[in-house]
């Protein structure tokens, strides 16, 4: 990462209690040349599994890189109370970013019967 991005600020907001603050980090982020790597810090930090972290794995869906890749691996295998829609986005975002054409079935015991275009 350059220092010409002001990481430091995106994630000063994104540590912020107020989710305005948040959603602001999040969308300058996904902006940032490095979006990949802000992005998968935000995810690996952000404890909320109700919104911020199916934003940021949505997000994580329009782009490419390694990094990403590997922490939607790691989020489609979070369990507990309320990660099915966060499992759900990330499962989601790995496939769209692995941009397999044709039909994609998707293995998994949460969702045998899942197929993606």
């Amino acid at each position: 990462m350059s220092d010409e991005c002001d990481h430091e600020t995106i994630f000063a907001a994104f540590r912020s209690q107020r989710s305005a603050r948040r959603e602001e980090a999040i969308r300058d982020a996904y902006l940032d040349p490095h979006a990949d790597q802000l992005l998968t810090q935000m995810l690996d930090e952000s404890a909320d599994l109700d919104f911020d972290r199916v934003v940021i794995a949505a997000h994580l869906g329009d782009l490419t890189g390694a990094v990403g890749d590997d922490a939607l691996r790691r989020a489609t295998r979070v369990s507990g109370r309320g990660s099915r829609d966060f499992r759900c986005a990330s499962l989601l975002a790995l496939a769209k970013r692995l941009g397999t054409p044709g039909p994609r079935r998707i293995c998994s015991p949460a969702w045998p019967d899942l197929t993606l275009p």
